[in-house]
C-alpha cells in the first residue's frame, strides 16, 4: 500500500481501481438521493467536489492502461451523466433518445476521465520540469542532445518492452511532453501552461474541422472560441512578465499564420510578419486589447459606472496636488514586488498621472479613450 493505492507484485492495480470505482459509485448515489434538486449546476458541483477526487486521486502513480480498468473508472461518470439527464432533462422517449456519453459530457461541461488524467500528468510534468515541486527533475527525466540543426537538448524517451514500464509516469509523460509546442512547454507558471494548452488545443480542433477558405469565417471562429480563453478577466489575470505576454501573443501569431496559409496561399518562405497579418485580418494584438480593456475599467471606476467603488477598493485614489499645474494627483501605492507593480491600480495610476500633469481628465468616453491611448 503506497499513497493509498494498492499495487501487486506484477505492477497491476486493478484491485485498487475497482475499490475506488465502488466507493465513488456509492458516494455518487448517496449524493443523488440526498440532494432533491433538479439544477444541473448544483449536482455537477457536488459531483466534482465529492466523487471526482476519488477517481482522480494519485492518477500520475496508478494511471490505468488496460481497457477494462479504464472502462471501470469511466463507467462511474457514465452512470452519473445518465442519471443527471433522467432527472434534469426528462423525456418520455428515454432511453432511446438519450444522448451518447460524449454528447452528455459536452452538454454538462465535463471532461472524460481519460482526458483529465492526461492533463493532470502533463501539469505534474511541467511542475517538475520547472522546479515547482520538491521532486528533483533528474529523478524522472534525462536530457540528451538532439540530432538536428538546433543543437538543443530534448527529453530522453526510454525504450522498453515491459508494458507496465511503458505506461509508467516518467516514460508516458516523456512521450507526451516532448510533443507539446515550445510556446506551451516554456510557460513560466502552471496557470499559463494550462491556459495556452487549452487554447492551442481548441484552435487546432477548430481549424481541422473547418474546411472553408473564407477569411471571415476563420477569423470569427478564432475570436468566438479561442481568443476569449486567453482574455478572460484580463484586468486581474494580467501577464506580469514579458515572457508570459509573449506566450499569449504567440497563440494569435500561430492562428494568423494558419489563416494566411489556408486562405491567402502563403507559405513558410513568403509569409508576412505577425503585425502585417494582424492588419490584413483586421485584428489587434492581445497586448493592445489588454491596454484598452484597462482604460475602459478605469473610466467606469472614475465616473461611477461600475459596481466596484474606487474609494472602498482603494483603486485610483485622487488627492489634491501641491503643484501649480494640476489640481489633483493620483496616489500610488508603494510596491516591492513585480506582481504588485503590474497590478491594475498601479498600471492605470501611471497613465493617469501623466494625463493629469498635462491637464484635466475628459468626462466623455470617446475623448477619455483618445487621451489615454496617446500616453
Amino acid at each position: 500500500l503506497l499513497t493509498g493505492a494498492q499495487v501487486r507484485s506484477d505492477l497491476k492495480n486493478s484491485s485498487s481501481i475497482k475499490m475506488r470505482a465502488q466507493k465513488a459509485t456509492s458516494k455518487m448515489f448517496l449524493l443523488l438521493k440526498a440532494l432533491p434538486f433538479n439544477c444541473p449546476s448544483i449536482l455537477i458541483s457536488s459531483y466534482k467536489a465529492y466523487v471526482l477526487p476519488l477517481l482522480d486521486f494519485a492518477s500520475p502513480f496508478w494511471n490505468p492502461h488496460y481497457s477494462s480498468d479504464i472502462a471501470t473508472l469511466e463507467k462511474v461518470q457514465h452512470t452519473f451523466t445518465r442519471q443527471l439527464f433522467y432527472r434534469c432533462f426528462p423525456s418520455p422517449d428515454y432511453p432511446l433518445s438519450l444522448p451518447s456519453y460524449s454528447d452528455r459530457i459536452k452538454t454538462l461541461g465535463l471532461r472524460a476521465l481519460t482526458e483529465r488524467r492526461v492533463i493532470g500528468g502533463l501539469c505534474m510534468t511541467h511542475m517538475i520540469m520547472n522546479g515547482f515541486t520538491i521532486i528533483p527533475r533528474s529523478l524522472f527525466y534525462v536530457y540528451k542532445p538532439l540530432r538536428d540543426r538546433t543543437s538543443s537538448f530534448g527529453i530522453n524517451i526510454e525504450l522498453t518492452t515491459s508494458t507496465p514500464r511503458y505506461h509508467s509516469f516518467p516514460v508516458r509523460t516523456s512521450r507526451w511532453y516532448s510533443q507539446l509546442p515550445d510556446s506551451i512547454r516554456t510557460a513560466s507558471n502552471i496557470r499559463m501552461f494550462k491556459l495556452t494548452q487549452k487554447a492551442a488545443t481548441r484552435a487546432n480542433i477548430i481549424f481541422r474541422g473547418l474546411t472553408t477558405n473564407n477569411v471571415k469565417v476563420m477569423v470569427n471562429a478564432y475570436t468566438t472560441y479561442v481568443r476569449p480563453m486567453v482574455e478572460f478577466c484580463p484586468s486581474v489575470a494580467f501577464p506580469v512578465h514579458k515572457k508570459e505576454a509573449g506566450k499569449l501573443e504567440k497563440l494569435q501569431n500561430k492562428v494568423t499564420r494558419l489563416i494566411s496559409y489556408k486562405c491567402f496561399g502563403y507559405n513558410f518562405e513568403n509569409r508576412p510578419r505577425p503585425e502585417e497579418r494582424n492588419e490584413m485580418l483586421n485584428l489587434k494584438s492581445l497586448t493592445y486589447r489588454r491596454k484598452i480593456n484597462d482604460f475602459k475599467h478605469a473610466y467606469e471606476l472614475l465616473f461611477g459606472n461600475s459596481r466596484l467603488s474606487r474609494n472602498q477598493a482603494h483603486f485610483l485614489t485622487l488627492s489634491k496636488s501641491n503643484l501649480r499645474g494640476a489640481g489633483y494627483k493620483v496616489c500610488k501605492d508603494p510596491f516591492k514586488t513585480k506582481m504588485r507593480e503590474k497590478s491594475f491600480a498601479n498600471r492605470i495610476s501611471n497613465v493617469l498621472y501623466d494625463v493629469l500633469r498635462k491637464g484635466k481628465i475628459p468626462t466623455k468616453y470617446s475623448e477619455f479613450m483618445n487621451v489615454m491611448s496617446k500616453e
